[in-house]
C-alpha cells in the first residue's frame, strides 16, 4: 500500500510538472506576432454542447492554445457562460438569461449540436477558471453590461495572466482595465478602434 501511494503521488507531481511545463511554454509564445495560436470557438462545439464542460475539457485535451467562450452574469450576480441573449438556442430553457438566477440556469440543461436535449449543465465563469488554470488561455468575449462581477471573478481565482477580455466597444475595454492595469484586452478591429491605443508603450492619440 506504501508503495501504492508513493507511486501515486509521484505520477500526480509528474502530471502537474508537465502541465505547468506545457503552459509555460504557451505562455512564451504568446507575446511572439510570428507564432500562431489555435483558438476553439466556444470550445470544441462541433460535437459537443457549446460552452459546456466537456467541450472545455475536450479543447484542453487535444492541444488547443486558447478556449473563446461568451460571459454574461445572472440575475443574482453570478458571471456563467452562454451566448445568445435568450435560454431558447442552447438549452431546453426560454427567455433572458440574463433574467435568472443561477438556480434557476443550473435546472436547465444544455443541447447538442444536433438540438438534442442532453445532461451537461449551464457552466459558471469560476468553474472553466478552476479547470483551465495553468493548461490554457481564455478568450472571455464580454456578451454582458454588468462587468465587475466578471472582473471579480476573474480577480478570486487569480487569472488575469490567462485571460484576456474582447469586446467591440471600446469604453468597455477602458473600464476592464482600469479594474487592473494588468488585465490583457483584445478590442474587435473595426474602423472606429485605434489598435495603438491598447498597446503597450504606445501613445493613446
Amino acid at each position: 500500500m506504501k508503495r501504492f501511494l508513493l507511486l501515486l503521488n509521484l505520477l500526480m507531481v509528474s502530471t502537474v510538472t508537465q502541465a505547468q511545463s506545457d503552459f509555460n511554454t504557451l505562455k512564451g509564445y504568446f507575446t511572439k506576432p510570428e507564432i500562431v495560436l489555435v483558438a476553439s470557438h466556444r470550445a470544441v462545439h462541433n460535437s459537443l454542447p457549446e460552452n459546456s464542460i466537456p467541450a472545455f475539457l475536450q479543447a484542453i485535451a487535444i492541444g488547443v492554445d486558447i478556449i473563446e467562450t461568451d460571459v454574461k452574469v445572472s440575475k443574482d450576480g453570478i458571471p456563467f457562460l452562454l451566448h445568445d441573449k435568450t435560454l431558447n438556442r442552447t438549452t431546453n430553457g426560454k427567455g433572458d438569461a440574463e433574467a435568472c438566477t443561477l438556480a434557476e440556469l443550473k435546472a436547465l440543461f444544455l443541447k447538442d449540436p444536433k438540438g438534442r436535449i442532453t445532461t451537461e449543465r449551464i457552466p459558471t465563469l469560476e468553474e472553466l477558471l478552476v479547470l483551465a488554470k495553468r493548461k490554457i488561455y481564455i478568450d472571455l468575449d464580454l456578451k454582458t453590461d454588468q462587468l465587475d462581477p466578471v472582473i471579480a471573478m476573474i480577480q478570486k481565482t487569480d487569472m488575469s495572466s490567462q485571460v484576456f477580455f474582447f469586446d467591440d466597444d471600446t469604453t468597455v475595454l477602458a473600464h476592464v482595465k482600469r479594474a487592473n492595469s494588468t488585465h490583457q484586452l483584445m478590442p474587435e478591429l473595426i474602423p472606429k478602434v485605434r489598435p495603438k491605443r491598447y498597446l503597450p508603450n504606445s501613445n493613446p492619440s
